[in-house]
């Protein structure tokens, strides 16, 4: 049992006595038109051929008894007709084309029809597959906008009201999430590194998000805190750098937060040392989960939204106003309610409760807390991560 729910029980039996794209050649099929079409390959493109049926109408001019052919007797500049090979060379120079590009050149201007096709088909799946491989290159240097994307989704499935753990894979809800609102660029899955590269940008988001909120609901409690009104101290969380409305939803879940502060200060300093606050958070999320009831689960959330009220001032109060949910919140909502609790904080529950139901008291004569298997084994499992240079679990830090 949580101290939080410890605390309430204590609470209520005490009360019935007296809450982009990499850069890329361009294959332009424009110089093609350059070059008029030849069926047989030998045939030179610069070259005429007078010969047969319709040479017939220039004996008229004299030409048909020289034993000299037009072609050699005028050069292609006297006829005026410009050598392929010089256009061939001006395409070179302008295209700035060497080596094995100019070779191709080369090659196609002497290849027949059907092989022009034939290599211009190839060499434009060629560049398809090179802006393809560009294109993922680029992606896999993580776009600024996919950054700062999975930095906003982060801090909002962190403030989802219906977060199920705190100190589970809430990474992963948070790329889920991503990808069910419709965000561009999210990796799929077979890009391992890419997933894993995004996967700890956003843990990393998490971890610093989480220490600003426990630092902000821990001064809150303090009598001269100026962020004492729910309200104020959800505002405070939110901050400047990020688009979240203040919804009763996010004020019931801040209040359940602030409640558990409460609890764990309220007991030995050896919890607070311990540092494991978001822990305890999630322990209580059992206990109230554990009930199985939706009306009583409500109820408790609201009762906790209730004692918060009446004891640091009702939102309505603070002069800030309601909002609308973002639009996909919903979607974001359902996310985090699927972020699985550790195993190693289900076995801590598990015996507290059991510690509980048998009336064990959890303190020794000293005011010190008495250790027990489970948490002996978590920290022995965590010595042997540590030493073997493991993950150290599966939540985000």
């Amino acid at each position: 049992m949580s101290v939080l729910f410890k605390q309430i029980q204590s609470s209520e039996e005490s009360s019935s006595t007296s809450s982009s794209l990499a850069d890329s050649h361009q294959l332009s099929a424009g110089f093609l038109s350059s070059f008029p079409s030849n069926n047989s390959s030998n045939d030179s493109l610069g070259s005429f051929d007078f010969s047969g049926p319709s040479a017939s109408h220039l004996d008229s001019l004299g030409f048909g008894n020289s034993t000299t052919s037009l072609s050699t007797a005028f050069s292609p500049a006297q006829l005026g007709v410009r050598s392929s090979q010089a256009t061939v060379s001006d395409l070179k120079i302008k295209g700035n084309l060497h080596g094995e590009y100019a070779a191709n050149l080369d090659s196609f201007c002497a290849a027949s029809t059907e092989e022009r096709q034939l290599m211009t088909a190839a060499w434009t799946l060629e560049l398809l597959m090179k802006i393809d491989n560009a294109t993922k290159t680029q992606s896999a240097a993580m776009s600024e906008k996919l950054q700062k994307d999975a930095r906003e989704y982060a801090f909002l499935v962190l403030l989802s009201w219906k977060l199920s753990s705190y100190s589970g894979k809430v990474s992963d809800a948070v790329i889920q999430s991503m990808c069910d609102t419709g965000i561009r660029d999210v990796p799929p899955e077979n890009e391992t590194a890419l997933l894993k590269e995004l996967g700890t940008l956003i843990s990393e988001k998490l971890t610093g998000d989480k220490c600003t909120i426990k630092k902000k609901i821990y001064d809150s409690l303090s009598p001269t805190s100026k962020h004492r009104n729910l309200a104020l101290l959800t505002k405070a969380i939110i901050g400047q750098s990020h688009n979240v409305p203040l919804t009763v939803e996010l004020y019931v879940r801040v209040a359940f937060l602030r409640s558990v502060a409460v609890a764990v200060k309220s007991q030995p300093t050896y919890l607070a040392s311990k540092d494991r606050f978001w822990e305890e958070v999630d322990i209580a999320l059992l206990d109230i989960r554990n009930v199985k009831d939706t009306e009583k689960i409500t109820s408790m959330f609201i009762q906790l939204y209730q004692n918060d009220v009446n004891t640091f001032g009702a939102p309505e109060n603070s002069g800030l106003k309601t909002a609308p949910a973002l639009a996909h919140q919903k979607t974001i909502d359902i996310c985090a309610t699927d972020v699985a609790t550790p195993s190693k904080v289900i076995r801590q529950w598990e015996s507290r409760l059991k510690d509980h139901n048998d009336g064990t008291d959890r303190l020794n004569g000293n005011g010190k807390r008495r250790r027990i298997d489970s948490e002996v084994q978590d920290e022995e499992e965590e010595e042997v991560s540590g030493a073997t240079g493991g993950s150290g679990g599966s939540s985000d830090a």
